[in-house]
């Protein structure tokens, strides 16, 4: 009895020191990659490896963190991108509650306000109503999310800064890198 019991651990040792995940890559209709362990149609199998060697260079399987470069201007920091795939600069805004889109963005992005809720804002300037939307894409620094809430108001002279404000950024625990001028994020 003993001999059979050392024989089933031994060949179970063994069993778990090889088992590998396949891991299958596939681009959806919007272009973003995903990775699963079931073949999807059109979906490619990986090349053996650890999970963590995957090549995707917005995404660290392994530490589940992504990198956000930016910009200084003024003590501010900026980052660039999209609404909707519409160009555009963010400033990294903390303290906003929400991601704020300037109107002409909004409007060259086809973001429709007409039936929009308004919310009351506090800004440097005092109190005013903005509508709030879901905006359908926000891409900052490479990094992208959908249906994020957000406020039509413009607050730069330029009429191309928003705010990249807590409707994006809770999703993530942050650290600034400094000497590098990056801004790190790591999944919650």
């Amino acid at each position: 009895m003993h001999k059979l019991i050392l024989t089933f651990l031994s060949l179970l040792f063994l069993l778990t020191g090889v088992a590998e995940a396949e891991v299958y890559r596939w681009v959806d209709a919007a272009g973003n990659v995903h990775f699963t362990d079931k073949p999807v149609h059109g979906s490619k199998q990986q090349n053996s490896g650890s999970v963590s060697s995957i090549a995707n260079p917005e995404f660290n399987l392994e530490k589940n963190k992504m990198q956000m470069r930016y910009t200084e201007q003024s003590g501010n920091m900026l980052v660039q991108g999209r609404v909707n795939g519409v160009a555009m600069q963010f400033m990294v805004d903390t303290g906003a509650s929400f991601v704020s889109i300037p109107p002409e963005i909004a409007k060259r992005a086809k973001i429709n306000t007409s039936g929009a809720q308004k919310v009351t804002l506090q800004t440097a300037n005092g109190k005013i109503e903005a509508p709030l939307i879901r905006a359908p894409s926000i891409e900052a620094g490479g990094i992208k999310q959908r249906n994020i809430l957000s406020v039509i108001h413009g607050f730069s002279p330029d009429g191309n800064t928003g705010l990249l404000g807590m409707s994006f950024l809770s999703n993530f625990r942050m650290t600034i890198d400094q000497k590098n001028k990056l801004i790190l994020l790591e999944k919650k």
